[in-house]
């Protein structure tokens, strides 16, 4: 980008939203994208103002070289890529992983969408991931996705991933805890 671009560099709209990926950049969209590199970042919480340490996943450019905005991933999404990949963060590097936006996979309901794990074209067989917040698990069902090249987004069909609470432990109806 020079000096004299009027743009700053912005190709769309979309663009314009903020520096990481976000629900509003895929809509009703999958995308499949490369991971090259993982970090932890620290952001300030908006509600608390407390430092918050996030990872943070870069992925490989477009074809025509423009950078593509980075992924906040939250523990949700870092346990699906866990159940795909294993323990071993090396080894997520290079993986291809498909993104979409979603409000179904949520450890607390009604905070309106954010991006999810879908699949990815590196795995063979659906890949189940759970994860535990208070009395909730997260079922979440990862699928092979195309073994094309990196795609940018294309329409997404219905989520594939399910949000079930765990039976309480002492067996009460859940309405009495």
């Amino acid at each position: 980008m020079s000096d004299l671009d009027p743009t700053g560099g912005i190709r769309t709209a979309r663009d314009c939203y903020g520096e990481f990926i976000g629900a509003e950049d895929l809509g009703d969209a999958k995308a499949t994208v490369r991971i090259v590199r993982m970090r932890k970042q620290e952001f300030d919480d908006p509600k608390t103002k407390a430092k918050e340490r996030k990872v943070v996943i870069t992925f490989e450019p477009r074809p025509d070289g423009t950078p593509r905005k980075e992924w906040i991933a939250g523990p949700i999404s870092i346990e699906a890529l866990r159940a795909m990949f294993g323990d071993k963060i090396s080894a997520w590097i290079g993986k291809r992983i498909t993104l979409y936006a979603t409000d179904k996979v949520m450890p607390f309901p009604g905070q309106g969408a954010c991006v999810r794990v879908f699949g990815s074209p590196d795995i063979d067989k659906p890949v189940t991931s759970k994860w535990k917040v208070r009395q909730r698990v997260i079922q979440q069902v990862l699928q092979p996705t195309s073994n094309g090249a990196v795609a940018e987004a294309t329409p997404a069909a219905d989520p594939t991933t399910t949000t079930a609470p765990e039976a309480p432990a002492n067996n009460a109806p859940e309405s009495a805890q």
